[in-house]
Formats: C-alpha cells, sequence, structure tokens
C-alpha cells in the first residue's frame, strides 16, 4: 500500500491541537513531527 505524507499549515496557535484530531479521524495515522516557524521580524516591517 502506498504511503501519504500530508503537511498541514495553520496560521493561528491550534495547529498542534488540529493535526491530532485529523489524525484520530483517519485509520493508522500519526502525527509524527511538528515544526514550527516564527515570523522574521525583519521582514514584518515592509
Amino acid at each position: 500500500m502506498a504511503s501519504v505524507r500530508t503537511r498541514l499549515w495553520f496560521g493561528n496557535d491550534k495547529a498542534v491541537e488540529a493535526a491530532n484530531f485529523y489524525a484520530e479521524h483517519v485509520p493508522n495515522s500519526a502525527v509524527t513531527r511538528v515544526s514550527t516557524v516564527r515570523p522574521d521580524p525583519a521582514r514584518a516591517r515592509c
């Protein structure tokens, strides 16, 4: 069976909660890694 790797992007503080919610409802799925990207303050001034 083929493997599927999904990447979810959220613009709020509920990303991990949402990813876990999806994993609970998709058979044989799991959240294996979470990456957090912070905005670059130098670019925020543009």
